[in-house]
Order: structure tokens, then sequence, then C-alpha cells
């Protein structure tokens, strides 16, 4: 028999969840930059809401421009630089100091998207529920979801489990976008130095780490690859016509080009629909029974079909912008202004940062040989950048030379 406790306790989590499932704020401590109020008077219980609190909402905006443009005075700031920022310009937390933990929250909270979440830890465990388990209450949105969605595009270019720390910091023009490309080695380019720090040269990480020369023992001067570079982005891509050439889709302004933008919208919006139907058929399998929640097909259906709802969104925010009745909208004008700028941050020779972050921007990889260099980008950081967004620095594992099964990080043989 269950005791009265675990009887009361299961009462409580049903009456609080479907408070929360109405649209209701259940009793803790909002998050910074909200407040709550009485939505409703029940009987002698109040039920109350969570609206943005005039008082600190400036504070949270603050954290987010830090963090994705910094103060004013240089290059944007990582957590522990905005920690030491708001201690050092006298801000708190409701009366705390400010700490990484809570600044990262902070960043990666829902909420000022619209999306305050109930329920996502067991509370007698703090265990981390499923999040099909969370509850989420609609309140009003601090940030617009396309801010929101470039810092969470940011922060995972930026966890050390993904892009090395040093890449983020490092002088090396091309660190963590180096790779040498001679005998089919795919391995990542690093600084190597001669006589004393005087010679610069990019050096295959085999060859400075292992020793092996299989690949020729790759190294090439860094000063001339990084001119090299820097002039095969100025004079080939960043001319108008060039970019002109490139973007061509984007700048056709005629009625016929916005009806087929319209026609393929419409088509993304439909196929958005079965997606996400197919999503809440695989909820339903799990809930009835049909399968469990830790089912590998299951999994790696779901993956695919979120992967697919984020093309869908890519392409279709891209199509709005093309339409003519949208303001952001690239234009020939906006495509020389955008050339003429880009070109002289790429020789800012005083600001090597900034430089290597506008490399960056556009570059995700560079093969090098003693012969010959290989640049690849996407056309997709072109189009965001033209219509005035900076694409974020969205990397994949740079920072590791190779993995290998059965050793190392997955010690347990292949079945």
């Amino acid at each position: 028999m269950p005791r009265s406790s675990e009887i009361n306790a299961e009462q409580v989590k049903v009456v609080m969840s479907a408070n929360a499932e109405a649209g209701f704020h259940n009793g803790s401590a909002p998050p910074l930059g909200y407040r709550t109020y009485v939505a409703e008077r029940r009987g002698k219980k109040d039920k109350k809401k969570l609206e943005i609190d005039p008082a600190e909402r400036p504070l949270v905006e603050l954290i987010f421009r830090l963090y994705m443009e910094g103060d004013g005075t240089g290059e944007p700031l990582g957590i522990g630089s905005i920690v030491k920022w708001l201690r050092e310009h006298g801000y708190t937390h409701r009366s705390q100091h400010f700490h990484t933990g809570l600044i990262y929250a902070i960043l990666t909270r829902e909420t000022y998207a619209g999306r305050h979440y109930y329920g996502c830890r067991n509370s007698r465990t703090n265990e981390a529920r499923p999040r099909e388990e969370w509850i989420e209450v609609k309140v009003p949105a601090i940030l617009s979801e396309e801010r929101f969605q470039a810092v969470q595009q940011r922060l995972k270019a930026r966890n050390p489990h993904i892009a090395a720390p040093r890449s983020h910091t490092s002088p090396v023009l091309l660190s963590g976008i180096g790779r040498c490309g001679c005998n089919g080695c795919i391995s990542t380019m690093m600084l190597m130095t001669g006589k004393g720090g005087k010679y610069r040269y990019y050096a295959c990480s085999n060859r400075r780490k292992k020793g092996d020369l299989s690949c020729g023992g790759n190294n090439v001067p860094m000063d001339k690859v990084d001119d090299a570079v820097v002039s095969a982005l100025e004079k080939r891509l960043f001319q108008p016509e060039r970019l002109k050439a490139l973007l061509g889709e984007m700048l056709d302004a005629s009625d016929a080009a916005d009806a087929d933008r319209r026609k393929r919208l419409a088509v993304l919006r439909t196929e958005e629909t079965e997606v996400n139907q197919s999503i809440r058929a695989l909820f339903m399998m799990v809930e009835s029974g049909v399968t469990t929640p830790d089912d590998p097909f299951l999994k790696e259906r779901l993956a695919t079909l979120k992967l697919r709802l984020s093309g869908i969104a890519e392409e279709a925010v891209s199509l709005e912008r093309q339409i003519g009745a949208k303001g952001g909208r690239i234009t020939p004008e906006k495509v020389e202004r955008f050339a003429e700028a880009i070109r002289a941050r790429l020789r800012d020779a005083d600001d090597s940062q900034v430089r290597r972050r506008y490399v960056r921007a556009f570059v995700g990889e560079v093969v090098m040989t003693r012969e010959r260099l290989i640049i690849r980008g996407p056309n997709r950081a072109l189009e965001l950048a033209a219509a005035g967004e900076m694409p974020a620095d969205d990397r994949v594992r740079t920072f590791m030379s190779d993995w290998r099964t059965r050793r190392d990080s997955n010690p347990r043989p292949r079945r």
C-alpha cells in the first residue's frame, strides 16, 4: 500500500502540472527579467502568470548584447568575461553576484524567446526529465527567436567539446580550419616555428604530434598562405560582380521569381506540417506502448526528422528574405556596400581578432599543400551577411586530429 505522503505528493504533482498546462506560474522564483501578476482569482486562490519586469529587462538584454556584440569597445565577450564585466560595473542578480553558471543558464533559457517550461527536473532526485515530458507555458518574449537562436549557435561553436578553446583566441589566422592536403591526409594544420620564432609555418599535425611523415611532412609558410587566402577572398569573392553572380537567385526581383518563391515556400510549409505530424506519431507510439523511448530506430528517426525541420526553417527564412515585400531583401546596392566593407576588414592588420572572425565567417576549410590551396565555404554565409547578418561561427569538432574506435575515447571493442 502506498504511504499517505506518496499519495499527497502525487496529488500535488497532478495539480501543479494542470496549473502549468493552463498557463499559470507555479510559485517558484521567476527568471531574471520577469515578475508574477495575479491573472485570475479562484475562490481564495490567486492564479499567477509571468510578465516582463521593466526594471530587469534591460539587464537581460545587456547580457545577451555583451555575448553577441560586446560592450562597444572590442570583441564579443565570453561567459567568464561577462561575469567580470558585470561585477566591475556593479550589476547584481537580485542582490547576488553573477557567476559563470548563472550567465550560461540565462543565455540558454528559452523563456526569453517566449517558451517557459515547467517540470524539467524531478523534484525528488533533481534528475533531468526527458524534454517530451516538459510542460510549455507561453510567456511574453524579451528576445526575438532569431536573436535567441543566434546565441545558441555561438554557444555551440564555442563549446570546448566541439571547438578547441584556443581556436577562438589564437593569433593564427586559419587556426582550426586549415587541413593538410598531401597524399590523402586530412589532418589539421598547426603552428610550427623556426629560428626562435623568426619563421612561422602551417605544419601537418601528424608530423608535429606523431612524427608521421606519410604525407611528406607537409609544412607551408604561414605569411604566404594567409596572404593568399585573404587575396583570394578579396579579389575573387568579395567583388560586387562576383557576388552578384553567386547571389543571382536572391537578387532576382521579378514578379515571376517572387511567384516561384511563394510556391516553394508553400511546399515547405506543407512539408513542415507533415514532418511535425510524423514526430507526433512517434511520440504516440511511445505513449501507446508500441515502442520504448530507448528504441535505437526511434532515436534515429526522430533525429532525422528534426534535422529536416531545421533545414526547412533555414530555407524558408531565405525565401522570405528574397520575396519583394520583405524589408531585409538583398539588393545590388547592399551587395556593393557589403563587398567594400568586407575588403576593408580583411586588410585590417591592426585588429587580428576581427580579421580572423571575418575570414572564419566565410571560410569553412582551407586545404593546403606546397603547390596549391583549396578554399571552401558555403553560399549561405554570403547570403546572410549580404542581408545584414553576420553568420554564426558554427563549427564541428575542429580540434580533434583523428578519432579511433576501440582506443582512447572509445575503449570497448566493436560487437
